[in-house]
């Protein structure tokens, strides 16, 4: 199945680190404060 974009992240601390892949371009950004649950992204986990 082909997809538009990967998306992933990682909790470092209080802050999220999130990057996306799209087209062959990487995005990486870094968003604070993480979730409560302690996560960084909403949705499904694989």
């Amino acid at each position: 199945m082909a997809v538009d974009a990967v998306e992933a992240g990682v909790r470092d601390g209080n802050d999220c680190i999130v990057a996306q892949i799209r087209t062959g371009t990487v995005t990486v950004a870094v968003l604070l404060p993480g979730l409560a649950s302690g996560g960084c992204l909403v949705g499904v986990r694989d």
